[in-house]
């Protein structure tokens, strides 16, 4: 069972990343739950004159993108979660520092997902858990992967 397991996390690895990936899209932790704090709520904005209209222009810039969040999503046709409501963060505009770096290390027992992108540990401070996979995304992935690999690799030692 161990063998099995690890070579489908190998083997599925990819997938894996991109539903890590399409949750920070949508605006989701490891938990499910969304990213905080909101635009409105992030104290970055607080070093300008005006935090609010700062956090306020920066959020509608941010729904400008949306566009572009939807061409990165990873798993088409397969939407774990609701879109995010416009002051929750997506980290795409961080995307050359962050997203573009993600990563999986594979053992035999488990999976780390990370990023060894520029600002990742800002990322980690800031949101806490975004790498991982939430529930909805375990699901998605055991009943599409590892359920099935299991199947596979029992019916071949029984026959």
């Amino acid at each position: 069972m161990p063998d099995i397991l690890a070579n489908e996390v190998e083997r599925s690895q990819d997938v894996i990343l991109g539903l890590n990936e399409d949750q920070i899209l949508y605006g989701r932790d490891a938990f499910g739950n969304l990213l905080k704090p909101g635009y409105t709520d992030d104290p970055y904005f607080n070093k300008f004159k005006n935090p609010g209209k700062a956090a306020e222009r920066y959020k509608k810039y941010k729904e400008k993108l949306k566009h572009i969040h939807r061409e990165r999503i990873y798993n088409i046709g397969v939407q774990l979660f609701p879109d995010k409501p416009e002051d929750t963060p997506n980290l795409l505009i961080n995307g050359n520092w962050f997203m573009n770096f993600l990563f999986i290390n594979v053992s035999e027992s488990s999976y780390t997902l990370g990023s060894n992108g520029r600002v990742a540990s800002d990322i980690e401070a800031k949101y806490e858990k975004v790498f991982g996979l939430a529930p909805a995304s375990k699901v998605y992935y055991w009943n599409g992967f590892i359920r099935p690999a299991i199947i596979r690799g029992y019916e071949s030692i029984m026959s």
